[in-house]
């Protein structure tokens, strides 16, 4: 959370102290950290600049009155300030931090990363917590599941079609000659039905095993420690490619829809592409 410092949003801190207050209220069991940057001397110890210490303000008793009204206690901070003081700051102590309800709240221990410059103001503050044996963080394994292509290609549905009725040429031929009957029995209708639902289960199947591309491949490390993103020399290869892309689709909605044009259907993309031999795009790598 954020407690906000300028005139005219001063009138939201007594919402959040309310919002809060009804949070605690409304799970009174449950155990509740609250994080924020509180903008509030936190610790009572006073802000320092240059040398010289000021002393907490009201603004800070009365958020310390707050917090300890609702049984939150403050979270012991190893590092010596939360704010580093960059270019519009020059004040440095503890405003940023975690509350607890937690009894034992001294068994848990934060501390500033000060070797993390995100902005020109602070510096993230990071809460240890205990290992918990009931939640067991597992690695994420990459979803490489195949998908199906669209458009199905004319030799997959040709495949498609053989593989099906080989499975189920009897069963659909069965089915039918029982639907042609004038009347059937309740217990005809349950076979029949569960045979339909056979039959499409089975189509299901056929269809991710004769239709499907390749899988997505994972990202490489690089793009991995870039946060997904491509070096930049890639980016301008992609780009490249991605322009030529969309001028071939605009030239072809254009031709579809000019009035002296004779075409009904739009030529396949891959075919103008083969035709005037435009390179494939790279691989990242």
């Amino acid at each position: 959370m954020y407690l906000p410092t300028h005139p005219q949003d001063l009138h939201l801190v007594q919402e959040i102290q309310t919002q809060i207050q009804t949070l605690i209220t409304n799970h009174p069991t449950s155990h509740i950290i609250l994080a924020g940057d509180f903008n509030r001397d936190i610790l009572l110890e006073g802000r320092s600049s240059n040398g010289m210490i000021s002393p907490p303000n009201p603004n800070d008793y009365e958020w310390a009155s707050f917090t300890q009204s609702l049984g939150l206690n403050i979270i012991h901070n190893q590092t010596n300030y939360t704010r580093q003081g960059g270019h519009n700051y020059t004040l440095t102590n503890h405003i940023d931090g975690f509350y607890s309800n937690n009894l034992n709240h001294n068994t848990l221990q934060s501390h500033t990363v000060i070797n993390l410059n995100q902005n020109s103001d602070h510096y993230p503050v990071q809460l240890t917590l205990a290992p918990n044996s009931v939640i067991i963080k597992t690695t994420p394994t990459p979803n490489l599941s195949p998908q199906i292509t669209y458009p199905i290609p004319e030799t997959n549905l040709q495949t498609l079609h053989t593989t099906f009725l080989d499975q189920q040429n009897l069963a659909i031929t069965s089915l039918t000659n029982t639907l042609k009957q004038k009347q059937l029995t309740p217990r005809q209708w349950k076979e029949a039905k569960y045979r339909f639902h056979e039959i499409i289960s089975s189509f299901s199947t056929c269809i991710e095993l004769t239709c499907m591309s390749q899988p997505t491949p994972p990202l490489p490390h690089r793009a991995k420690l870039q946060g997904g993103f491509l070096p930049r020399q890639q980016q301008k290869i992609w780009k490249s490619h991605l322009k030529t892309h969309h001028n071939i689709r605009k030239a072809i909605h254009v031709a579809c829809h000019h009035p002296h044009t004779q075409l009904q259907k739009p030529p396949r993309q891959n075919n103008i592409t083969h035709t005037f031999k435009c390179p494939h795009s790279p691989t990242p790598h």
